[in-house]
Formats: C-alpha cells, sequence, structure tokens
C-alpha cells in the first residue's frame, strides 16, 4: 500500500498528519507535485516526486501509478473522480471522503460555485482554510480509512 498525496494544493499540517500516521504504520507515502515541496522528516519510507510543469503531469502521475490497493489525498475533485474510477480510496485534507455517490454532486457545486464567481455573485469566500478543526477532521478519516486498507490486505 501506498499513500499519494497531491503535493501542489495540501495543506502543510495534513503532509505532517500523513507522514506520521504512516511512518508509525509502515506505508509508504508519495508526495507528487510539479515542484519539489520542502519536508522535513526521518520517514525513510517517503518520497518527493516532482513532474514536469505540463497541465495535469502530477495528477497524471498518480492516476497511472497507484493502484487499488493505495490511497491518495487530493483537493482536486477531478483527480479524485479519476481515481474513484479506478476504485482507488481518495480524500482531500479536511477529512471530506470522496465516492462514486458524492463526486458528481461535488463537481456540480465546485462548478457553479465558479460560474457564480465569474458572475460577480460569489467572491469565492466559500473556500475554507486548513483550521485545527478540519485538521482533527482529517486526521480521523485519514487514520480510519487506513486502518480499513490495512485489515482489508489481511
Amino acid at each position: 500500500m501506498t499513500v499519494f498525496v497531491d503535493g501542489d494544493n495540501c495543506a502543510k499540517e495534513a503532509r505532517k498528519i500523513i507522514l506520521k500516521s504512516c511512518k508509525r504504520n509502515s506505508i509508504d507515502v508519495k508526495i507528487v507535485a510539479n515542484r519539489n515541496i520542502p519536508i522535513a522528516t526521518e520517514n525513510v519510507s517517503f518520497t518527493m516526486i516532482v513532474c514536469d510543469s505540463t497541465k495535469d503531469s502530477a495528477d497524471n502521475y498518480i492516476v497511472e501509478n497507484s493502484t487499488e490497493s493505495d490511497m491518495a489525498v487530493t483537493r482536486d475533485l477531478i483527480l479524485a473522480k479519476r481515481l474513484i474510477e479506478k476504485n482507488i480510496t481518495a480524500l482531500n485534507d479536511m477529512g471530506k471522503i470522496f465516492t462514486a455517490e458524492n463526486i458528481d454532486d461535488l463537481l456540480e457545486q465546485r462548478e457553479l460555485s465558479l460560474q457564480m464567481k465569474s458572475l460577480g455573485i460569489s467572491n469565492g469566500a466559500g473556500f475554507k482554510s486548513a483550521g485545527m478543526k478540519s485538521m482533527g477532521e482529517f486526521s480521523d478519516a485519514f487514520n480510519r480509512l487506513l486502518e480499513q486498507k490495512a485489515t482489508s490486505r489481511k
């Protein structure tokens, strides 16, 4: 099992939780991004993958290199949909677990929000920053999914 992290948009606090949990459980972590992200860790199972700067290169790397036994952390709903279509567990860094049942609604909400913003109806302030509560929600969801994955491997 490997945990893939969409490093271009994952909160620093969430990356710390991921690295700590995966180190404790001896799980490989690959942070994938279009740029090097300095990460201080003693986790020997951690790899930083720097992709080229072309559009979606990091997303494509994650989709092409992940399997059903893996997990991914991303805020990118389009990437999440691609992963779900491959039966890969995906969640965002706020603890929202993406499923086949909720991804299309989330994509529609995103599109509506973008349209409203382009019309000047919304300022895009609906984006939730990574606060202490959301980091607790992320930690709970992430560790619960890790446990489920570990149990299903046995």
